[in-house]
């Protein structure tokens, strides 16, 4: 509201000029025409002769348009002051625009420091010693670990193992959803510095042996999706590869 003083100021001042200045104009056009009911004019035969009369005393460059001209009429102060107005609402309207981003902008970062961070770990891995005629299972359980300072709620997850036979063969995207896929659906709430092994991932033993001589890589990956303080959607995506000595994250 107090922004609003300085237009309505200008305006009325500037429309005051324009008013104040036409009676005297509507005076002078009839002092000047009441003047030209007694005018006489003397007209000489003579080069170095010249009229006498009242209305050969017009100025030099009477005729000339006036810098001021615009100023003796309403219409032109009007436009000047429109004009003034437009600038004056248009600069207001930018000055607010930029402190509602800047507002936006500090409630989002106010939020992402107290938001929940799912992150997923899955550590060294036990020492293998594969047996060509044993059935055994090697179980991967990726640990998640909230490090953000509020709680999470996670809704969705899934984890999957897969062998390929060199890092090119590797997908860009990953699938999540195919077969040997392990699900996670439902509603878990996990606190802030809580972690949790919801899912595990079994392979043989044996596959192992491949993996130990080079023949292949182990591309353990995965995503969760949860909900955050401000029941924002989020996403966390996981992947590692597995060597023979330790678990190395992508």
């Amino acid at each position: 509201m107090l922004k609003k003083w300085p237009i309505i100021a200008v305006s009325a001042l500037l429309t005051s000029f324009a008013l104040s200045g036409q009676p005297c104009n509507a005076s002078s056009h009839e002092k000047h025409s009441g003047q030209n009911q007694y005018l006489f004019v003397v007209f000489a035969d003579g080069p170095n002769e010249h009229s006498t009369g009242e209305t050969d005393q017009a100025e030099p460059g009477s005729d000339a348009p006036k810098w001021y001209a615009t100023f003796e009429h309403a219409d032109g102060m009007l436009v000047i002051v429109g004009f003034i107005t437009c600038m004056v609402i248009g600069w207001q309207t930018m000055q607010t625009r930029k402190a509602a981003n800047a507002a936006m902008l500090s409630a989002k970062a106010a939020l992402d420091a107290e938001r929940a961070w799912l992150l997923v770990t899955v550590g060294k891995l036990d020492k293998i010693d594969p047996k060509p005629n044993a059935v055994e299972i090697m179980w991967i359980s990726p640990r998640v670990t909230n490090e953000g300072k509020s709680p999470a709620w996670m809704s969705r997850m899934r984890l999957r193992a897969q062998q390929f036979p060199s890092m090119k063969d590797i997908p860009s995207e990953p699938v999540y959803e195919a077969e040997g896929t392990m699900h996670f659906d439902g509603e878990a709430t996990l606190p802030s510095g809580a972690s949790v092994a919801p899912l595990r991932v079994g392979l043989p033993v044996t596959d192992f042996i491949a993996i130990r001589q080079g023949g292949s890589f182990l591309y353990v990956y995965g995503i969760i999706d949860y909900l955050d303080i401000a029941k924002r959607p989020c996403t966390t995506r996981f992947c590692f590869l597995y060597h023979p000595e330790y678990a190395h994250p992508g």
